[in-house]
């Protein structure tokens, strides 16, 4: 199919995974199963632990909102034992007993749904309108945004709350544990296919995307865009993010061994030769390493539109596209 074309599109000079490493000679699947339990040791334990039990969360449910393609809630989910953070969920109209669903991240729901609702991110860029494209190709939907929006007007507002909270978490750690209580809400939902559930993001948050995939199984299929997949790529090194500790000489952990976590499930990154460029096919090309051992190396590609950072409209159909495949026609396959 010409889609899957685009995206095994390598340029010759980056065929190869440069000094990323994965997989050895002589791998099985047995022994990556053995390897990988023990990068996710690593990364949990940097990533860090909240300093409560995981609870099954409440919920608090608006009323119903009628728009042209869809039905729409604002849903608040229990992340933390006094705090409920801002999602909104959106059905199709033609909603089938089981449908296949995608959580979608975002600095606030706004841009996602297309919609000014008086967030503190709102941008009139039909490009980046994730959920409203998706709720159009029959996806139940569920926008999750970034958490610190919760708190005060200022990045730092939040990070100065987590960091008294909760001073060993990572704010990413933290992203994946919230996300696993969205997605407690999302598969309770009845008309749910909890066999066919996907992410995306754009930026922070494909960056959002990305841990909550690695980290609950649940999400079967994923597509991030512009995220900087590499730490030193961009501002992954901020406190909202992964901390200063990344920069410190010996650190050894970097985002293929997050790929690698993800395998053997599809993943798409798209670029724009900002965040992500050619470069980022080095750890695209060190997980399918570990997706050939399952017998999906094609499970896993990346395609970039040289437009720079802001979405691109034929990338993200084939984003959509991907997600549809991946989720609406294989289904269960996955």
């Amino acid at each position: 199919m010409e889609w899957q074309k685009l995206i095994n599109n390598v340029p010759a000079d980056f065929a190869n995974q440069g000094s990323l490493q994965l997989v050895a000679p002589g791998e099985t699947i047995a022994t990556w199963e053995s390897k990988s339990a023990a990068i996710r040791n690593n990364w949990q334990n940097f990533l860090g632990y909240p300093p409560f039990t995981p609870f099954k969360p409440k919920y608090l449910e608006g009323e119903w909102e009628e728009s042209d393609i869809y039905k729409g809630r604002t849903v608040y989910i229990q992340t933390e034992p006094d705090y409920f953070e801002k999602t909104y969920l959106l059905i199709p109209k033609k909603l089938k007993p089981k449908n296949a669903a995608v959580l979608v991240f975002y600095y606030d729901v706004d841009t996602m749904i297309g919609e000014d609702r008086g967030g503190k991110h709102f941008m009139n860029t039909p490009n980046r309108f994730f959920a409203r494209e998706l709720v159009k190709r029959g996806f139940v939907v569920q926008v999750m945004r970034w958490f610190y929006q919760g708190f005060g007007n200022e990045y730092l507002d939040g990070v100065a709350r987590i960091n008294k909270l909760y001073p060993n978490l990572k704010g990413l750690g933290k992203i994946a544990f919230d996300a696993n209580r969205v997605l407690d809400y999302l598969t309770s939902l009845p008309y749910v296919d909890t066999n066919a559930i996907g992410a995306m993001g754009h930026s922070l948050g494909g960056k959002m995307a990305l841990y909550a995939t690695a980290f609950d199984q649940r999400i079967k299929a994923t597509v991030v865009s512009e995220l900087g997949i590499g730490l030193s790529y961009c501002n992954w090194d901020a406190p909202w993010y992964l901390g200063a500790e990344i920069k410190e000489p010996g650190f050894d952990l970097d985002n293929h061994q997050i790929l690698g976590l993800i395998a053997p499930r599809p993943l798409l990154l798209i670029a724009g030769d900002f965040a992500d460029n050619n470069q980022s096919w080095y750890y695209i090309n060190a997980a399918k390493k570990v997706y050939a051992l399952f017998g999906r190396e094609d499970y896993i590609g990346l395609y970039n539109h040289h437009s720079g950072h802001d979405p691109e409209k034929k990338a993200m159909d084939l984003g959509y596209t991907w997600l549809q495949h991946y989720l609406q026609i294989k289904g269960k396959m996955i």
